[in-house]
């Protein structure tokens, strides 16, 4: 599987503005949620989901507009997991 995760430190994850909630999951979530806390985001603003499974409910626990940034692999397992 693949193991590099360098990727998250080359988006300027900084220039995201007007967010609420950002919602990890996949086997990388930990990773993801630190690198949004570099760029500057709470621990209050940040979901980490374990499993595909949990990602249902946070997303329909949640206002607003929703984006997904999805890594290689998740695509198939986020769609089955949101409708």
């Amino acid at each position: 599987p693949y193991q590099d995760i360098s990727w998250l430190y080359d988006i300027d994850f900084e220039l995201l503005t007007n967010v609420d909630k950002i919602i990890c999951v996949g086997d990388w979530a930990n990773d993801i949620a630190a690198r949004f806390i570099v760029a500057g985001y709470s621990e209050e603003q940040i979901i980490v989901c374990k499993n595909f499974s949990s990602l249902k409910e946070s997303l329909n626990n949640s206002n607003g507009t929703i984006y997904a940034l999805l890594n290689m692999g998740t695509e198939v397992p986020f769609k089955e997991n949101i409708t």
